[in-house]
């Protein structure tokens, strides 16, 4: 499995669309994969609060066993601690 990577908003926002699909590229090891993280990225990155975003690759599992197509899952942090509830 390929390592978690983040990347903050700012990178994401100031790079061009292919400096920016190469180095996911590089850090997926994958050309779909790095083309499903864009869509992503694409839906939240317009979104200011956002300060980074985390790439976790995940595998899928299939109805009888075995391990299914492996994936990237993105996640948008907006850095804010939740207060804790009592």
């Amino acid at each position: 499995m390929k390592q978690s990577f983040r990347m903050t908003r700012a990178e994401i926002v100031g790079a061009d669309a292919a400096s920016l699909k190469a180095s996911i590229v590089v850090a997926t090891g994958s050309e779909s994969g790095a083309d499903s993280i864009m869509r992503s990225l694409e839906r939240m990155g317009t979104d200011a609060s956002i300060e980074y975003f985390e790439m976790t690759e995940v595998s899928g599992s299939r109805r009888y066993g075995g391990i299914g197509p492996t994936g990237w899952r993105v996640r948008a942090d907006r850095g804010i601690t939740p207060e804790p509830s009592f």
